[in-house]
């Protein structure tokens, strides 16, 4: 999610295993090579294959508990 961040020196800035991209737009083409490459790149990635996803974590914001 998007998320304005005083500060961060671009509008849009992402990061991943030690790479990072500023754009000033999400919709630079360049976002989409970004994630391309090193979602699917064993050179880059310390873990290729794996997921991020980890549905037993199951956190919600919403709770004080």
């Amino acid at each position: 999610m998007p998320w304005p961040f005083p500060g961060q020196g671009a509008a849009v800035s992402l990061q991943a295993w030690d790479h990072q991209l500023r754009v000033r737009s999400a919709a630079d083409p360049r976002v989409a090579r970004f994630a391309d490459l090193l979602a699917s790149n064993p050179g880059s990635t310390p873990e290729p294959g794996a997921t991020c996803e980890n549905p037993g974590f199951g956190f919600d914001p919403s709770r004080t508990d």
